[in-house]
């Protein structure tokens, strides 16, 4: 009798047992059938925006000038270095260099027209009508800054 007892506590116990290991299996199943589920449905997702939506053969549209930029477009590329007052440092690139001569200055070269201006990037002339326009009128041979372009978020040059 004792043995039964025991046996069918153990019994019991094992039912018990393999009950919550089928919950977990179901539980487990269905998590991943959700998990699969909301993944294929990405996948579809992606698939339809790469197909209808996004085309990677079309060329990007050119922006339109605006009133303002009307001519020859005009690119602008770093040059040499040389202190703020014309002397030719040897030190430029190091700390320290042209402290005693304004500071060190950066000159551009256009690409058309070989033009040179030390103005910074959001002050040069956008056009190479407006370079020649800017031309020596305050430096003998360089272009003076277009602190009349309306694409300046800020007055003031530095």
């Amino acid at each position: 009798m004792c043995n039964s007892r025991l046996r069918g506590g153990w019994t019991a116990a094992g039912r018990l047992a393999r009950r919550g290991m089928k919950v977990v299996r179901v539980v487990t199943t269905w998590s991943l059938i959700a998990a699969g589920t909301a993944l294929g449905l990405g996948m579809l997702v992606i698939m339809f925006m790469g197909t209808f939506v996004w085309d990677a053969d079309a060329k990007p549209a050119a922006p339109s000038p605006s009133p303002s930029e009307t001519g020859t477009r005009i690119t602008w590329m770093p040059s040499y270095q040389a202190c703020a007052d014309g002397w030719g440092s040897p030190s430029i690139g190091q700390r320290g260099a042209c402290s005693h001569h304004g500071g060190v200055t950066t000159y551009y070269e256009s690409t058309p027209g070989s033009m040179v201006t030390w103005c910074p990037p959001r002050y040069q002339p956008k056009t190479l009508e407006r370079a020649q326009e800017l031309l020596g009128t305050q430096t003998a041979g360089q272009v003076a800054c277009d602190v009349d372009n309306p694409d300046m978020s800020k007055p003031g040059l530095r």
